[in-house]
């Protein structure tokens, strides 16, 4: 498994990367838009992005001339946005006001508010007819074939306070601010079954905050006081999850991101991680 490190500064037009590995690449800067982004999704020529509590949409078709082309404000703060066909479902934080706002993006530039699920949330993920998303201390599952009549299916409470779920077709995977993983079957959504709890062995309490899977692995942003960053586990038997492998960051993970063996990680004052050739285990 290789490493870069890209500690990224910009001035006027262009991205400096001072990289530690042997060869050197430059990266170059295109476009911006200012705001403060906490979530992004980009479908095809157009960015949706959570910011504060407006969902703002951008277009990219120039990119040296990225353009807001329409913003919904929700009263909340929004933490998560996943799109699904032509929906944006935005996760609302915000107590006692929050929930799961459902947006109309079939024309980009007249987003339309068709729904709201009404309990604070701050992850979510949409998997076939269902939305899927933690809140609190649960994992909520809301039949969402009738977008303008949503309802609760199921509830599933949990541990800890999850931050962050993630779907297979079988599974639900959650990380927390009180530490570990939690594997939920939703192979009946009426009927989640939690599968396994892992947590972390050494008596230290942790935090987990980012998630993702690939394959028969997850990727778990963690952070304690010893040490803060990636941790690598094997899934595939579910009952029995297991970690394989650590990388220490140095600085607090907020997102991760794996595609192509290559992991992207979000490491707060470390920049962005590129961890390549990932293992096989």
């Amino acid at each position: 498994m290789r490493q870069r490190f890209l500690n990224v500064f910009c001035a006027m037009s262009l991205l400096f990367v001072f990289p530690n590995w042997s060869y050197s690449q430059h990266l170059e800067l295109i476009g911006r838009a200012a705001g403060r982004a906490r979530d992004i999704c980009v479908v095809k020529d157009y960015a949706y992005i959570c910011a504060g509590g407006s969902l703002l949409i951008l277009d990219l078709r120039d990119n040296a001339n990225i353009k807001e082309i329409a913003r919904i404000d929700t009263p909340g703060r929004l933490e998560a946005i996943c799109i699904f066909g032509n929906y944006a479902y935005l996760a609302d934080s915000n107590n006692p006001n929050g929930g799961i706002w459902i947006i109309d993006i079939s024309d980009p530039k007249s987003p339309q508010n068709v729904a709201k699920i009404p309990h604070p949330a701050n992850s979510i993920r949409i998997s076939n007819s269902y939305a899927y998303f933690t809140s609190q201390n649960s994992l909520q599952i809301w039949d969402i074939s009738n977008l303008r009549e949503p309802k609760e299916v199921s509830r599933h409470f949990i541990l800890m306070e999850p931050r962050n779920v993630q779907i297979t077709d079988k599974y639900a995977y959650i990380v927390g601010w009180m530490g570990g993983l939690v594997i939920i079957d939703i192979s009946n959504p009426y009927v989640p079954k939690e599968v396994s709890f892992f947590q972390s062995q050494d008596d230290i309490p942790e935090e987990t905050k980012a998630i993702d899977v690939s394959g028969s692995y997850a990727y778990v942003a963690y952070k304690h006081s010893q040490s803060k960053g990636l941790r690598i586990m094997d899934l595939s038997d579910p009952s029995n999850p297991k970690a394989i492998c650590f990388y220490d960051t140095g600085s607090g993970v907020s997102d991760i991101c794996v595609t192509n063996n290559n992991a992207y990680i979000a490491a707060g004052n470390a920049g962005l991680i590129v961890l390549e050739e990932l293992p096989h285990f």
